[in-house]
């Protein structure tokens, strides 16, 4: 058998690529590399989904994903043989399943049509939540007198044995009675899966009870899309009328900027209404966000706590209209004095952000306590204690390499190990904790990346409180821990570094302060270091290191706390980098990098040169 590589047209082969695919939201795909090794990479897929590779011989196709023709191809009388090769390539994605579906039978019980509610509903339910029941408020209802379609906003509850949940919805539906479609899309606002996006549909069906008519259909709810935010909206707004009539209780105007451009706010309030209780404040509106360079509508829930001037609240929802339609958005707003209609106003930001990330990938529990502090250099503290979850019934250890208090606010910043031993799981991460002062229940906040075992890579977030326990001086921690994940590729930003030793105070909680120049997504900038632990394998002749990388471009500034495992060996010798963004830019993200030694004209004559990518 004879075979005949034709090499230049391999390579022109290898240039021609199309791409047709389910893309991350406010994304366009991309392939990109199709080389002669053979490996094809395509970005900006959603995480979670599935894809296939497509080829055709010309760009109009036809495409297909298999060698059909190719297997068994007849050789004329002369020896030759001629067909169709591939010369495009395309990458073609589907969609993740739902984290959730939901089928509904839902009526009208009463039309009370006063402000803040115009119909009440009932129904039942079934899918991923079990058999139970249904229960709805619509706030806003509008015909098109054109058109026919009445526009909704109303609150779905999901009330199942399984699940249970609210969201807060937005729902087109088609005129022609009995048979006629809807159109739902919208945020879970409380309960099972918060703050993921919905999306569904239902037709319009006559039953035996409540006036004959009732609507049937199914609610998914979806996730798309880690952030960061695709784009943000500043704003300063204030109320500019009380109509206080079914469907619009308030109106609102303002101003706007940020990624939309310099512009104008309008708004318009469905619900208001203050629990007498806590004082906190539910609203339902419409957020018309107009701006030079895009504009969109928001559906929005916000809880705003009491206080007058000074007082916060929290915004959540979805796009329903404009420039990143379909997206979830969230944001938050401070209430402030401002010099005409009635003199108060809010002032706050919008992120629209894609949809919440998945479920966390696992969930540990711990009861932690410290059992000794020899506070040496690269080792404050040691703890122990026991673990659950999903790693099963097992045991924490930790250490400690930095703790240090703000004399002002009383808060604790801590860096650790935390080494999670389950009979089902082990891995160690690499954690930032910020511990409020207080004593027994007081609070903290992790954030941090997974160094060693079980889903290596990934961030982790959780929280503690300080309790009191009957060992070890009586004082210890109980919390959660979950793995997430954050990062598809491309990086979303990168840093190229050059760095070097200034000194080694070798102390506790401060090994070693570093120095350099940045340059990459960030500018041409500066960076700082410390290093807080600092052990070699006698064995391997690996160093391990924790530190904190901060680097400051005028593009960009951040600051990583990163793991850093360098090879022996001198000038040319390599290390890898994992970490996540504690502050600054891209602040949550996860962090992954190398460098490798160098010789410098300065500082003892070692540097290490290397890069840094936020994912």
């Amino acid at each position: 058998m004879k075979i005949i590589l034709k090499r230049k047209l391999a390579a022109l082969a290898a240039l021609g690529f199309a791409l047709v695919a389910l893309s991350a939201p406010g994304q366009a795909p991309v392939i990109s590399s199709l080389g002669q090794n053979g490996h094809l990479g395509a970005y900006n897929l959603q995480p979670g989904s599935t894809a296939s590779v497509e080829w055709a011989p010309s760009v109009s196709g036809p495409w297909t994903n298999n060698w059909k023709g190719l297997e068994s191809v007849t050789v004329d009388a002369n020896g030759n043989i001629q067909v169709s090769v591939p010369m495009f390539y395309r990458v073609r994605g589907t969609p993740p399943p739902p984290l959730g579906r939901i089928t509904f039978t839902k009526w009208v019980t009463a039309f009370p049509n006063q402000p803040g509610l115009i119909a009440n509903m009932a129904g039942v339910v079934g899918g991923d939540v079990g058999t139970g029941t249904y229960a709805g408020e619509v706030f806003k209802m509008s015909t098109d007198a054109a058109t026919g379609v009445t526009e909704i906003v109303a609150f779905y509850h999901i009330n199942g044995p399984t699940h249970s949940f609210t969201a807060l919805v937005h729902v087109l539906q088609a005129a022609g009675g009995t048979g006629s479609k809807a159109v739902i899309e919208g945020v879970v606002t409380d309960g099972w899966l918060k703050g993921h996006a919905v999306g569904g549909e239902f037709t319009q069906i006559a039953i035996d009870h409540d006036g004959g008519t009732g609507y049937q259909g199914t609610l998914a709810i979806n996730s798309l899309a880690p952030p960061p935010p695709l784009g943000r909206a500043t704003f300063t707004k204030w109320v500019t009328a009380f109509p206080n009539q079914p469907g619009l209780i308030a109106n609102m105007a303002g101003v706007v900027g940020g990624d939309v451009g310099t512009g104008t706010y309008a708004g318009e309030v469905f619900k208001m209404s203050t629990d007498a209780a806590t004082g906190v404040t539910e609203i339902v509106a419409f957020y018309h966000i107009n701006g030079p360079t895009h504009s969109f509508t928001a559906l929005v829930h916000v809880l705003q706590a009491a206080g007058g001037t000074g007082s916060k609240a929290v915004i959540d929802g979805v796009v329903t209209d404009g420039w990143l339609k379909g997206q979830a958005v969230s944001g938050e707003f401070t209430q402030v004095a401002i010099d005409h209609d009635g003199g108060t106003g809010y002032q706050g930001s919008l992120d629209i952000k894609g949809m919440t990330a998945p479920p966390p990938l696992g969930q540990v529990t711990f009861t932690k306590w410290v059992t000794s502090f020899p506070n040496q250099p690269g080792l404050i503290a040691n703890m122990a204690g026991v673990v659950g979850g999903d790693v099963g019934t097992g045991t924490y250890a930790g250490e400690v390499f930095k703790m240090s208090t703000d004399a002002a606010t009383g808060v604790t910043e801590i860096v650790a190990f935390y080494h999670i031993n389950g009979p089902t799981h082990s891995f160690t991460a690499l954690v930032h904790v910020l511990q409020a002062a207080g004593g027994t229940g007081s609070k903290a906040v992790i954030e941090g990346v997974v160094t060693d075992g079980w889903l290596k890579g990934h961030a982790v977030g959780g929280e503690f409180t300080q309790i009191a326990i009957d060992h070890d001086g009586g004082t210890g921690y109980q919390g959660t821990l979950a793995i997430n994940s954050l990062a598809p590729p491309p990086p979303l930003g990168r840093a190229t570094f050059t760095k070097w030793v200034t000194a080694f105070p070798n102390q506790p909680g401060l090994i070693a302060n570093m120095a350099g120049v940045v340059g990459g997504d960030v500018g041409t900038g500066t960076y700082a270091g410390e290093v807080f632990k600092m052990s070699t394998d006698a064995a391997t002749g690996v160093t391990e290191i924790v530190a904190f990388y901060h680097i400051n471009g005028p593009t960009h500034s951040f600051t990583a706390l990163v793991h850093v495992l360098q090879a022996a060996g001198g000038t040319g010798s390599k290390a890898v980098i994992d970490g996540v963004v504690t502050d600054g830019w891209l602040k949550g993200r996860a962090v992954a990098g190398e460098f490798t030694q160098i010789a410098i004209d300065h500082d003892g004559g070692t540097g290490y040169q290397g890069s840094l990518d936020i994912h």
